[in-house]
Protein backbone atom coordinates (compact mmCIF):
# COMPACT_ATOMS: atom_id res chain seq x y z
CA UNK A 1 0.00 0.00 0.00
CA UNK A 2 1.14 3.38 -1.26
CA UNK A 3 0.11 6.71 0.52
CA UNK A 4 0.15 10.35 -1.16
CA UNK A 5 -0.36 12.99 0.93
CA UNK A 6 -1.55 16.22 -0.10
CA UNK A 7 -1.77 19.55 2.33
CA UNK A 8 -1.77 23.16 2.10
CA UNK A 9 -1.97 23.93 6.00
CA UNK A 10 1.24 25.87 7.98
CA UNK A 11 1.85 25.30 11.29
CA UNK A 12 0.00 28.17 12.98
CA UNK A 13 -2.43 27.85 15.90
CA UNK A 14 -4.28 31.14 14.08
CA UNK A 15 -4.55 28.92 11.25
CA UNK A 16 -8.31 27.68 10.56
CA UNK A 17 -7.89 25.39 8.41
CA UNK A 18 -8.42 21.28 9.37
CA UNK A 19 -5.70 19.12 8.27
CA UNK A 20 -7.65 15.77 6.70
CA UNK A 21 -6.11 12.00 7.78
CA UNK A 22 -7.97 8.51 7.40
CA UNK A 23 -6.81 5.00 7.83
CA UNK A 24 -7.39 2.22 5.67
CA UNK A 25 -8.22 -1.45 6.94
CA UNK A 26 -8.70 -3.85 4.40
CA UNK A 27 -11.86 -6.57 5.09
CA UNK A 28 -12.36 -10.18 5.00
CA UNK A 29 -13.41 -9.86 1.07
CA UNK A 30 -10.16 -9.11 -0.65
CA UNK A 31 -12.18 -6.61 -3.08
CA UNK A 32 -13.37 -4.13 -0.05
CA UNK A 33 -11.73 -1.83 2.23
CA UNK A 34 -12.51 0.14 5.69
CA UNK A 35 -11.86 3.87 5.66
CA UNK A 36 -12.09 5.91 8.49
CA UNK A 37 -11.83 9.42 9.03
CA UNK A 38 -9.83 10.44 12.67
CA UNK A 39 -8.54 14.05 12.56
CA UNK A 40 -8.89 17.08 14.92
CA UNK A 41 -11.35 19.04 14.32
CA UNK A 42 -13.78 17.06 12.41
CA UNK A 43 -16.92 16.89 14.11
CA UNK A 44 -17.13 20.77 13.10
CA UNK A 45 -16.89 20.45 9.01
CA UNK A 46 -18.37 18.53 6.42
CA UNK A 47 -16.44 16.37 3.85
CA UNK A 48 -16.31 14.31 1.06
CA UNK A 49 -15.24 10.60 -0.39
CA UNK A 50 -13.60 10.59 -4.15
CA UNK A 51 -12.23 7.50 -5.09
CA UNK A 52 -10.20 8.53 -8.60
CA UNK A 53 -11.44 11.76 -8.79
CA UNK A 54 -15.26 10.49 -8.26
CA UNK A 55 -17.07 11.51 -5.75
CA UNK A 56 -18.59 8.65 -4.47
CA UNK A 57 -20.01 10.07 -0.91
CA UNK A 58 -20.43 13.83 1.17
CA UNK A 59 -20.61 13.46 4.79
CA UNK A 60 -22.49 16.40 5.94
CA UNK A 61 -22.66 17.69 9.22
CA UNK A 62 -25.18 15.15 11.82
CA UNK A 63 -24.91 14.44 15.29
CA UNK A 64 -25.08 10.76 14.72
CA UNK A 65 -22.60 10.69 11.78
CA UNK A 66 -20.52 7.51 11.09
CA UNK A 67 -16.94 8.25 10.11
CA UNK A 68 -16.33 5.53 7.76
CA UNK A 69 -16.15 5.13 4.37
CA UNK A 70 -16.65 1.05 2.80
CA UNK A 71 -15.94 0.69 -0.69
CA UNK A 72 -15.95 -2.50 -2.82
CA UNK A 73 -13.61 -2.41 -5.75
CA UNK A 74 -15.52 -4.18 -8.88
CA UNK A 75 -12.30 -5.01 -10.41
CA UNK A 76 -8.43 -5.57 -9.80
CA UNK A 77 -5.94 -2.18 -10.30
CA UNK A 78 -4.76 1.12 -8.55
CA UNK A 79 -7.39 3.44 -6.74
CA UNK A 80 -6.55 6.87 -5.04
CA UNK A 81 -9.05 7.37 -2.30
CA UNK A 82 -9.39 10.51 -0.90
CA UNK A 83 -11.01 12.61 1.87
CA UNK A 84 -11.73 16.14 0.29
CA UNK A 85 -12.73 19.41 3.03
CA UNK A 86 -14.39 22.42 1.49
CA UNK A 87 -14.27 25.04 4.38
CA UNK A 88 -15.52 28.87 4.28
CA UNK A 89 -12.97 29.88 6.98
CA UNK A 90 -10.25 28.42 4.67
CA UNK A 91 -10.49 29.44 1.35
CA UNK A 92 -8.57 26.43 -0.16
CA UNK A 93 -9.45 22.84 -0.80
CA UNK A 94 -7.79 20.54 1.68
CA UNK A 95 -7.50 17.01 1.07
CA UNK A 96 -5.56 13.57 2.05
CA UNK A 97 -5.46 10.82 -0.53
CA UNK A 98 -3.89 6.94 -0.15
CA UNK A 99 -3.33 4.78 -3.34
CA UNK A 100 -4.53 0.81 -3.04
CA UNK A 101 -3.83 -1.64 -5.21
CA UNK A 102 -6.43 -4.36 -5.56
CA UNK A 103 -4.97 -7.38 -6.44
CA UNK A 104 -7.54 -10.62 -7.35
CA UNK A 105 -6.00 -13.69 -8.46
CA UNK A 106 -9.40 -16.04 -8.66
CA UNK A 107 -12.86 -14.68 -9.82
CA UNK A 108 -15.45 -13.01 -7.29
CA UNK A 109 -16.89 -16.32 -6.74
CA UNK A 110 -16.87 -19.32 -7.90
CA UNK A 111 -20.16 -20.98 -8.64
CA UNK A 112 -20.32 -25.19 -8.42
CA UNK A 113 -22.56 -27.93 -8.45
CA UNK A 114 -22.39 -31.61 -8.11
CA UNK A 115 -24.70 -34.11 -10.18
CA UNK A 116 -26.14 -37.15 -7.94
CA UNK A 117 -27.90 -40.17 -9.36
CA UNK A 118 -31.52 -41.42 -8.28
CA UNK A 119 -32.72 -44.54 -8.74
CA UNK A 120 -34.44 -43.70 -12.14
CA UNK A 121 -32.21 -42.87 -14.91
CA UNK A 122 -34.03 -39.62 -16.04
CA UNK A 123 -34.42 -38.55 -12.42
CA UNK A 124 -31.49 -36.35 -11.20
CA UNK A 125 -30.29 -34.05 -8.41
CA UNK A 126 -27.90 -31.06 -8.70
CA UNK A 127 -26.47 -29.57 -5.57
CA UNK A 128 -24.79 -26.27 -5.70
CA UNK A 129 -22.27 -25.93 -3.07
CA UNK A 130 -19.39 -23.02 -3.34
CA UNK A 131 -17.68 -20.36 -1.13
CA UNK A 132 -20.23 -17.25 -1.11
CA UNK A 133 -23.68 -19.35 -1.50
CA UNK A 134 -25.17 -18.25 1.63
CA UNK A 135 -25.15 -14.51 0.74
CA UNK A 136 -26.14 -14.88 -3.01
CA UNK A 137 -28.87 -14.80 -5.33
CA UNK A 138 -28.50 -17.26 -8.07
CA UNK A 139 -30.66 -19.21 -11.02
CA UNK A 140 -30.80 -23.03 -12.31
CA UNK A 141 -31.04 -23.35 -16.31
CA UNK A 142 -31.53 -26.50 -18.38
CA UNK A 143 -30.59 -25.25 -22.16
CA UNK A 144 -30.85 -21.89 -21.72
CA UNK A 145 -33.73 -21.57 -19.99
CA UNK A 146 -34.67 -20.62 -16.15
CA UNK A 147 -36.41 -23.26 -14.05
CA UNK A 148 -35.55 -22.15 -10.70
CA UNK A 149 -34.45 -19.87 -8.38
CA UNK A 150 -32.78 -19.90 -5.33
CA UNK A 151 -34.05 -16.58 -3.27
CA UNK A 152 -32.04 -15.98 0.13
CA UNK A 153 -34.03 -16.88 3.21
CA UNK A 154 -34.42 -20.25 5.14
CA UNK A 155 -36.50 -21.96 2.54
CA UNK A 156 -33.83 -21.97 -0.02
CA UNK A 157 -31.91 -25.78 -0.25
CA UNK A 158 -29.39 -25.29 -3.16
CA UNK A 159 -30.88 -28.48 -5.37
CA UNK A 160 -32.21 -28.63 -7.91
CA UNK A 161 -34.73 -32.04 -9.53
CA UNK A 162 -35.12 -32.58 -12.69
CA UNK A 163 -36.70 -34.72 -14.63
CA UNK A 164 -35.60 -35.18 -18.44
CA UNK A 165 -36.69 -36.41 -21.58
CA UNK A 166 -34.19 -39.17 -23.46
CA UNK A 167 -31.47 -36.95 -24.67
CA UNK A 168 -28.22 -34.33 -24.31
CA UNK A 169 -28.98 -31.13 -21.85
CA UNK A 170 -26.91 -28.62 -20.36
CA UNK A 171 -27.95 -27.30 -16.88
CA UNK A 172 -26.24 -24.51 -15.39
CA UNK A 173 -26.22 -22.08 -12.54
CA UNK A 174 -25.87 -18.53 -12.65
CA UNK A 175 -24.75 -15.80 -10.39
CA UNK A 176 -25.19 -12.05 -10.61
CA UNK A 177 -23.40 -9.84 -7.86
CA UNK A 178 -23.16 -6.47 -7.31
CA UNK A 179 -19.24 -6.67 -7.09
CA UNK A 180 -18.63 -8.79 -9.84
CA UNK A 181 -18.38 -7.04 -13.37
CA UNK A 182 -19.65 -10.32 -14.86
CA UNK A 183 -22.63 -12.91 -14.36
CA UNK A 184 -20.83 -16.44 -12.84
CA UNK A 185 -21.90 -18.93 -14.38
CA UNK A 186 -21.03 -23.03 -13.88
CA UNK A 187 -22.22 -25.74 -16.24
CA UNK A 188 -22.27 -29.24 -16.74
CA UNK A 189 -23.40 -31.67 -19.96
CA UNK A 190 -25.46 -34.70 -18.88
CA UNK A 191 -27.27 -37.13 -21.32
CA UNK A 192 -30.29 -38.86 -20.12
CA UNK A 193 -30.67 -42.23 -22.15
CA UNK A 194 -34.19 -43.79 -22.88
CA UNK A 195 -35.18 -46.18 -19.84
CA UNK A 196 -34.48 -50.16 -20.17
CA UNK A 197 -37.77 -51.37 -20.40
CA UNK A 198 -37.61 -55.42 -19.83
CA UNK A 199 -38.89 -57.42 -22.82
CA UNK A 200 -41.18 -59.83 -21.23
CA UNK A 201 -41.60 -63.12 -22.21
CA UNK A 202 -43.24 -66.44 -20.96
CA UNK A 203 -42.48 -69.85 -22.31
CA UNK A 204 -45.40 -72.53 -22.66
CA UNK A 205 -45.28 -76.41 -22.60
CA UNK A 206 -47.74 -78.85 -23.50
CA UNK A 207 -49.10 -81.63 -21.35
CA UNK A 208 -51.47 -83.29 -21.80
CA UNK A 209 -53.71 -82.38 -24.81
CA UNK A 210 -54.60 -79.07 -24.08
CA UNK A 211 -53.43 -78.65 -20.67
CA UNK A 212 -50.75 -75.59 -20.49
CA UNK A 213 -48.16 -74.68 -17.50
CA UNK A 214 -46.89 -70.88 -19.13
CA UNK A 215 -43.71 -69.95 -17.16
CA UNK A 216 -42.22 -66.42 -17.43
CA UNK A 217 -38.59 -66.52 -17.77
CA UNK A 218 -37.88 -62.39 -18.21
CA UNK A 219 -34.79 -60.58 -16.92
CA UNK A 220 -36.08 -58.67 -13.89
CA UNK A 221 -39.35 -60.45 -13.22
CA UNK A 222 -38.79 -60.90 -9.05
CA UNK A 223 -39.30 -57.48 -9.27
CA UNK A 224 -41.93 -56.20 -11.44
CA UNK A 225 -45.13 -55.98 -10.65
CA UNK A 226 -46.96 -58.27 -13.58
CA UNK A 227 -50.69 -59.89 -14.37
CA UNK A 228 -51.42 -63.20 -16.51
CA UNK A 229 -54.17 -62.42 -18.86
CA UNK A 230 -56.49 -65.03 -21.20
CA UNK A 231 -58.48 -63.58 -23.77
CA UNK A 232 -58.35 -59.80 -21.48
CA UNK A 233 -59.86 -61.50 -18.83
CA UNK A 234 -57.04 -61.15 -15.54
CA UNK A 235 -56.69 -64.59 -14.37
CA UNK A 236 -53.25 -64.77 -12.39
CA UNK A 237 -51.00 -61.75 -10.47
CA UNK A 238 -47.40 -61.68 -9.79
CA UNK A 239 -45.41 -59.75 -7.15
CA UNK A 240 -48.06 -58.17 -6.16
CA UNK A 241 -49.32 -57.65 -1.71
CA UNK A 242 -51.10 -60.33 -0.54
CA UNK A 243 -50.77 -62.56 -3.56
CA UNK A 244 -48.62 -66.14 -4.04
CA UNK A 245 -46.18 -65.56 -6.80
CA UNK A 246 -44.44 -68.54 -8.87
CA UNK A 247 -44.16 -66.71 -11.90
CA UNK A 248 -46.35 -69.34 -13.71
CA UNK A 249 -49.77 -70.11 -14.54
CA UNK A 250 -51.25 -73.83 -15.40
CA UNK A 251 -54.56 -73.69 -17.43
CA UNK A 252 -56.50 -76.16 -18.75
CA UNK A 253 -58.48 -75.13 -21.82
CA UNK A 254 -61.68 -76.06 -24.00
CA UNK A 255 -61.63 -76.37 -27.75
CA UNK A 256 -61.32 -72.82 -28.89
CA UNK A 257 -58.30 -70.57 -29.55
CA UNK A 258 -57.24 -67.97 -26.61
CA UNK A 259 -54.75 -64.97 -26.42
CA UNK A 260 -52.26 -65.19 -23.51
CA UNK A 261 -50.91 -62.36 -22.04
CA UNK A 262 -48.36 -60.75 -19.44
CA UNK A 263 -48.96 -57.10 -18.88
CA UNK A 264 -47.12 -54.96 -16.44
CA UNK A 265 -47.14 -51.35 -15.84
CA UNK A 266 -44.47 -49.04 -14.63
CA UNK A 267 -43.91 -44.87 -14.33
CA UNK A 268 -41.16 -45.67 -16.84
CA UNK A 269 -42.63 -48.12 -19.43
CA UNK A 270 -45.70 -47.38 -18.85
CA UNK A 271 -47.30 -50.30 -20.32
CA UNK A 272 -45.32 -53.59 -21.37
CA UNK A 273 -47.18 -56.52 -22.64
CA UNK A 274 -46.66 -60.40 -24.34
CA UNK A 275 -48.56 -62.75 -25.27
CA UNK A 276 -49.01 -66.25 -27.08
CA UNK A 277 -51.84 -67.31 -29.13
CA UNK A 278 -53.38 -70.92 -28.42
CA UNK A 279 -55.23 -72.90 -30.32
CA UNK A 280 -56.77 -75.58 -28.20
CA UNK A 281 -58.02 -78.20 -30.84
CA UNK A 282 -60.87 -80.81 -30.04
CA UNK A 283 -59.60 -84.06 -28.71
CA UNK A 284 -60.00 -87.27 -30.79
CA UNK A 285 -62.89 -88.85 -30.57
CA UNK A 286 -64.72 -86.20 -29.00
CA UNK A 287 -68.29 -84.87 -30.37
CA UNK A 288 -68.52 -81.15 -32.36
CA UNK A 289 -71.02 -80.35 -29.62
CA UNK A 290 -73.60 -77.21 -30.89
CA UNK A 291 -76.79 -75.67 -29.94
CA UNK A 292 -78.81 -72.86 -30.99
CA UNK A 293 -80.65 -70.38 -28.65
CA UNK A 294 -83.94 -68.80 -28.97
CA UNK A 295 -85.52 -65.65 -26.62
CA UNK A 296 -89.20 -66.37 -25.78
CA UNK A 297 -89.22 -63.25 -23.33
CA UNK A 298 -86.99 -61.20 -21.06
CA UNK A 299 -86.59 -63.89 -18.33
CA UNK A 300 -87.15 -67.16 -20.66
CA UNK A 301 -84.91 -68.33 -23.57
CA UNK A 302 -84.61 -72.22 -24.97
CA UNK A 303 -81.57 -72.98 -25.90
CA UNK A 304 -81.57 -76.49 -28.79
CA UNK A 305 -78.93 -78.91 -29.03
CA UNK A 306 -78.15 -79.48 -32.40
CA UNK A 307 -74.74 -81.76 -33.40
CA UNK A 308 -73.54 -84.41 -35.68
CA UNK A 309 -74.29 -88.01 -33.59
CA UNK A 310 -76.67 -86.76 -30.92
CA UNK A 311 -78.99 -89.33 -30.91
CA UNK A 312 -76.19 -91.95 -30.09
CA UNK A 313 -74.81 -89.93 -27.34
CA UNK A 314 -75.53 -91.49 -24.06
CA UNK A 315 -74.71 -88.32 -22.07
CA UNK A 316 -74.40 -84.58 -21.88
CA UNK A 317 -75.43 -81.88 -19.75
CA UNK A 318 -76.37 -78.29 -19.70
CA UNK A 319 -74.32 -76.23 -17.80
CA UNK A 320 -75.17 -72.22 -16.58
CA UNK A 321 -72.32 -70.57 -15.31
CA UNK A 322 -70.85 -73.99 -14.18
CA UNK A 323 -73.42 -75.09 -12.73
CA UNK A 324 -75.35 -78.69 -14.10
CA UNK A 325 -78.72 -77.43 -14.97
CA UNK A 326 -80.33 -80.49 -17.22
CA UNK A 327 -78.85 -84.14 -18.11
CA UNK A 328 -79.53 -85.16 -21.64
CA UNK A 329 -79.09 -88.40 -23.76
CA UNK A 330 -80.18 -91.91 -24.75
CA UNK A 331 -79.41 -92.65 -20.97
CA UNK A 332 -81.68 -89.82 -20.00
CA UNK A 333 -84.55 -90.26 -22.56
CA UNK A 334 -83.27 -86.22 -23.47
CA UNK A 335 -85.40 -83.90 -25.61
CA UNK A 336 -82.27 -82.06 -27.03
CA UNK A 337 -83.06 -78.54 -25.25
CA UNK A 338 -83.03 -76.59 -22.28
CA UNK A 339 -86.38 -74.33 -21.37
CA UNK A 340 -84.76 -71.97 -18.70
CA UNK A 341 -86.23 -68.99 -16.72
CA UNK A 342 -83.81 -66.42 -15.54
CA UNK A 343 -84.94 -65.29 -12.15
CA UNK A 344 -82.16 -62.33 -12.05
CA UNK A 345 -80.40 -59.83 -14.38
CA UNK A 346 -76.94 -60.23 -15.41
CA UNK A 347 -74.10 -62.19 -17.80
CA UNK A 348 -74.38 -66.05 -17.84
CA UNK A 349 -72.27 -68.59 -19.52
CA UNK A 350 -74.33 -71.38 -21.19
CA UNK A 351 -72.81 -74.57 -21.59
CA UNK A 352 -72.83 -78.17 -23.28
CA UNK A 353 -71.11 -81.00 -22.23
CA UNK A 354 -69.77 -84.19 -22.84
CA UNK A 355 -67.62 -87.20 -21.60
CA UNK A 356 -67.48 -90.24 -23.75
CA UNK A 357 -64.77 -93.32 -23.41
CA UNK A 358 -63.85 -91.80 -26.58
CA UNK A 359 -63.15 -88.54 -25.24
CA UNK A 360 -62.23 -88.95 -21.63
CA UNK A 361 -61.31 -85.45 -20.50
CA UNK A 362 -64.73 -84.37 -22.01
CA UNK A 363 -65.53 -81.56 -24.27
CA UNK A 364 -67.50 -78.35 -24.19
CA UNK A 365 -69.22 -76.00 -26.46
CA UNK A 366 -70.17 -72.45 -24.62
CA UNK A 367 -72.33 -69.25 -25.29
CA UNK A 368 -72.61 -66.01 -23.23
CA UNK A 369 -75.88 -64.08 -23.06
CA UNK A 370 -76.95 -60.60 -21.19
CA UNK A 371 -80.16 -61.07 -19.41
CA UNK A 372 -81.91 -57.83 -18.86
CA UNK A 373 -85.43 -56.98 -17.87
CA UNK A 374 -87.10 -54.21 -20.04
CA UNK A 375 -84.17 -52.76 -18.16
CA UNK A 376 -83.63 -48.78 -18.82
CA UNK A 377 -79.72 -49.21 -17.73
CA UNK A 378 -76.66 -48.64 -20.50
CA UNK A 379 -74.61 -51.00 -21.28
CA UNK A 380 -71.12 -49.33 -19.77
CA UNK A 381 -67.57 -48.84 -20.76
CA UNK A 382 -64.36 -46.27 -20.70
CA UNK A 383 -61.00 -46.15 -22.05
CA UNK A 384 -58.04 -45.27 -19.98
CA UNK A 385 -55.12 -43.68 -20.99
CA UNK A 386 -52.07 -43.02 -19.22
CA UNK A 387 -50.47 -39.46 -18.87
CA UNK A 388 -46.83 -39.19 -19.58
CA UNK A 389 -44.14 -38.92 -17.17
CA UNK A 390 -46.88 -38.52 -14.28
CA UNK A 391 -48.23 -41.10 -12.46
CA UNK A 392 -51.97 -40.46 -13.84
CA UNK A 393 -54.90 -41.58 -15.92
CA UNK A 394 -57.53 -39.83 -17.96
CA UNK A 395 -60.78 -41.79 -18.26
CA UNK A 396 -63.19 -41.04 -20.84
CA UNK A 397 -66.45 -42.82 -20.88
CA UNK A 398 -67.57 -44.56 -24.39
CA UNK A 399 -70.89 -45.93 -24.69
CA UNK A 400 -74.02 -45.61 -26.21
CA UNK A 401 -75.99 -43.24 -24.71
CA UNK A 402 -73.76 -41.68 -22.23
CA UNK A 403 -75.18 -37.91 -22.69
CA UNK A 404 -78.76 -39.13 -21.88
CA UNK A 405 -77.79 -40.52 -18.67
CA UNK A 406 -76.24 -39.21 -15.17
CA UNK A 407 -73.01 -41.87 -13.93
CA UNK A 408 -70.29 -41.59 -11.95
CA UNK A 409 -67.00 -42.26 -11.37
CA UNK A 410 -65.30 -43.53 -8.26
CA UNK A 411 -61.86 -44.83 -7.12
CA UNK A 412 -61.27 -47.42 -4.34
CA UNK A 413 -57.95 -48.97 -2.95
CA UNK A 414 -58.94 -52.33 -0.98
CA UNK A 415 -62.75 -51.09 -0.98
CA UNK A 416 -62.03 -47.31 0.21
CA UNK A 417 -63.41 -44.96 -1.66
CA UNK A 418 -61.03 -42.14 -2.78
CA UNK A 419 -62.69 -40.05 -4.56
CA UNK A 420 -65.46 -39.49 -7.17
CA UNK A 421 -67.11 -37.41 -9.81
CA UNK A 422 -70.36 -37.12 -11.05
CA UNK A 423 -71.35 -36.34 -14.78
CA UNK A 424 -74.93 -35.03 -15.30
CA UNK A 425 -77.35 -35.95 -18.50
CA UNK A 426 -77.78 -33.03 -20.86
CA UNK A 427 -74.19 -31.42 -19.67
CA UNK A 428 -71.37 -30.19 -21.60
CA UNK A 429 -69.15 -32.15 -20.14
CA UNK A 430 -65.67 -33.98 -21.93
CA UNK A 431 -67.14 -37.45 -20.60
CA UNK A 432 -63.60 -37.52 -19.26
CA UNK A 433 -62.16 -37.70 -15.57
CA UNK A 434 -58.19 -37.54 -14.67
CA UNK A 435 -56.85 -39.25 -11.12
CA UNK A 436 -52.77 -38.70 -9.80
CA UNK A 437 -52.02 -42.74 -8.41
CA UNK A 438 -49.75 -43.09 -5.83
CA UNK A 439 -46.81 -45.46 -6.76
CA UNK A 440 -47.18 -48.97 -4.65
CA UNK A 441 -51.09 -48.98 -4.66
CA UNK A 442 -53.47 -51.15 -6.64
CA UNK A 443 -56.34 -48.79 -7.58
CA UNK A 444 -59.90 -49.88 -8.57
CA UNK A 445 -61.84 -47.42 -11.20
CA UNK A 446 -65.22 -47.80 -11.44
CA UNK A 447 -67.73 -45.77 -13.78
CA UNK A 448 -71.69 -46.92 -12.97
CA UNK A 449 -75.01 -45.21 -13.99
CA UNK A 450 -76.99 -43.07 -11.36
CA UNK A 451 -80.17 -44.37 -10.52
CA UNK A 452 -81.53 -46.98 -7.92
CA UNK A 453 -82.68 -48.99 -11.04
CA UNK A 454 -79.10 -49.07 -12.11
CA UNK A 455 -77.07 -49.42 -8.53
CA UNK A 456 -75.84 -52.70 -9.78
CA UNK A 457 -74.41 -51.84 -13.14
CA UNK A 458 -71.22 -50.90 -12.87
CA UNK A 459 -67.75 -51.68 -15.15
CA UNK A 460 -64.45 -51.08 -13.25
CA UNK A 461 -60.45 -51.31 -14.02
CA UNK A 462 -57.75 -52.12 -11.87
CA UNK A 463 -54.60 -49.28 -12.12
CA UNK A 464 -51.25 -50.16 -10.70
CA UNK A 465 -48.11 -47.53 -10.59
CA UNK A 466 -45.46 -49.34 -9.53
Amino acid sequence: MSMLVQSCIEDDELNPCREPRFTIKRSDNPNMVVATADFEGIDDVAYSWFVNDSLVQNMELSDNRINQFDFLFPEAGTYTICLVIFSEDCDQRLEFCVDITIERDRPCFEPEFEIKETDRPDLFKFVADFEGIDSLVYGWYVDGELVEVEELGDKRDNLLIWDFEPGVYEVCIIVRADVCQNNLEFCKRIEVEAPKCPELSFTATEDPENVYLFEANFEGKEELRYKWFINDDLVDTENIDSTSTDHQLFWQFSPGEYNVCIVAVTDRCEELEFCMFIVAEEPPGCPDLFFEKEKISDRNYKFFADFEGIDSLEWYGWFINDELIENEGTMNNGDNYLNHVFTEEGTYEVCLMTETPDCPRGTTYCTTIEVQFNNPCKTLSFKAEKEPNIPAYTFTADFDGRDDVTYIWSVYVNDDLQGSEVRHAGSNDDHEFYWQFQPGEEYLVCLRQDGADCANYKVCKEIMIN
